[in-house]
């Protein structure tokens, strides 16, 4: 190839990474005012009452299901798929990680559901889920994605009551 074509044809792939980056991110950006929430604060294996009456956040881990006592309601982290971004790695995209509950409520059946990180809308996804009238929300999944099996993760949920039971971009098992 002529040296002067390489030129060209290395500054049009650039041209066309820097588009595809950029709209990725717009994307990203575009989700994340669509859903922002505060990220709340809340102590481990404790469902406690934000500001509003209506909104729970619960910290869950591995093996130990939390109760909120004045919904009748119980969660348990059931499974984490963390395809996130590893930890001290520049990745192009942020990445996904999806986190399995089952979820039970007095009077109902218990079901699973799946909610996770933000991603493009084009992607479909696992975002917030609904179940018997409450609406979940992943706010936080840590650590990072540390690639090991074993990581002991903490996923912050919270947890709006009196959500439609089903819609579009929920998921529910």
């Amino acid at each position: 190839m002529h040296p002067k074509h390489s030129m060209i044809h290395t500054a049009a792939l650039r041209i066309l990474l820097l588009a595809l980056i950029l709209t990725t991110l717009g994307c990203t950006s575009a989700r994340t005012n669509a859903h922002t929430t505060g990220a709340p604060s809340a102590a481990a294996h404790i469902a406690s009452p934000q500001a509003a009456r209506s909104t729970y956040t619960v910290v869950l881990v591995r093996d130990h299901p939390v109760d909120i006592a004045t919904e009748a309601l119980t969660l348990e982290l059931v499974a984490v798929k963390d395809d996130r971004c590893p930890e001290n790695v520049s990745c192009i995209w942020a990445g996904h990680a999806a986190v399995t509950l089952k979820v039970g409520k007095v009077g109902a059946a218990t079901r699973t559901i799946t909610l996770g990180t933000q991603a493009p809308p084009h992607m479909r996804l696992p975002y917030d889920a609904a179940y018997e009238g409450y609406r979940f929300h992943l706010a936080k999944l840590e650590p990072g994605n540390t690639q090991s099996p074993a990581t002991p993760y903490r996923a912050t949920v919270t947890v709006g009551v009196g959500a439609a039971k089903q819609t579009p971009d929920s998921t529910e098992m």
